[in-house]
């Protein structure tokens, strides 16, 4: 887009100040054209940070759906520029899920259906904050996945890179939250709801197992990373359950407390 008021800088970098030897600063990567921001800039800018056709979101979830072993190697080693930085796409992906459980009336009461009025309120309610808390459970989890994964996957890749393969790994589940969502809408508030919630589940866990093996898998050998790759999974399905666990022990210590 081209503006009438660029910014001079005498033929140097107008972030670091390095001389330019082109069109973009050798030193930091920014464009050596730089232009003072009016408001149609800025608009104009959004679209192409979001469904650039080389890189961006859309590029980087299309490649996690095909090929997220290559994609997420390819990015570790360095391939950086075409792809969506993976916490940032996990934060803004997320933060869309949530938006949409807490915006959307959805009615959780069949997930309690059979259990006493007092309970199966408190179980509704608890499984309400856990959707609306959607994209902070998911930070929460990542640095406890990133362990995981490293501990049986093997010691090949630093833990930071764990946390990057992970944090891939959760935005394109988020993804798949976001495709699947039409069926929770339908299906909201009726006796399919429960079975809805663990059609999205089972799609989680088969693109999470599939896309860690996927990552580290070697030619010859498929059964030794997918074996890993499952109890990485399984180490993943604890972590609610144990948190389940104890919220359910919390509030049965409370409710004995109480004369």
């Amino acid at each position: 887009m081209t503006n009438p008021h660029p910014i001079a800088h005498a033929g140097t970098c107008a972030n670091c100040d390095t001389a330019l030897r082109g069109a973009f600063c050798h030193q930091c990567g920014q464009r050596g054209e730089v232009h003072r921001l009016t408001l149609p800039h800025l608009l104009h800018e959004i679209p192409h940070a979001i469904f650039h056709v080389d890189r961006g979101l859309l590029v980087t979830i299309r490649a996690l759906a095909l090929h997220p072993g290559r994609t997420i190697n390819a990015y570790l080693d360095g391939h950086r520029i075409r792809y969506f930085n993976p916490l940032s796409m996990l934060v803004l992906l997320a933060g869309l899920c949530a938006l949409v459980y807490s915006k959307f009336p959805f009615d959780y009461a069949p997930m309690a259906a059979g259990l006493p009025a007092k309970e199966a309120a408190e179980t509704v309610a608890f499984v309400k904050t856990l959707m609306v808390n959607y994209s902070l459970g998911l930070m929460v989890q990542l640095p406890i996945v990133a362990l995981l994964s490293r501990w049986f996957m093997g010691g090949q890749r630093s833990y930071g890179e764990h946390l990057a393969i992970n944090a891939f790994i959760f935005a394109f589940m988020c993804v798949i939250n976001l495709a699947w969502m039409p069926v929770h809408m339908i299906a909201n508030g009726g006796a399919w709801m429960p079975l809805a919630l663990l059609g999205s589940g089972l799609l989680f866990l088969a693109y999470q197992t599939f896309a860690l093996w996927d990552t580290f898998r070697t030619p010859g050998r498929p059964f030794g990373p997918l074996l890993r790759a499952l109890l990485t999974v399984f180490g993943y399905m604890a972590i609610p359950m144990l948190v389940g666990l104890a919220a359910g022990i919390a509030m049965a210590m409370q409710a004995g407390a109480k004369p």
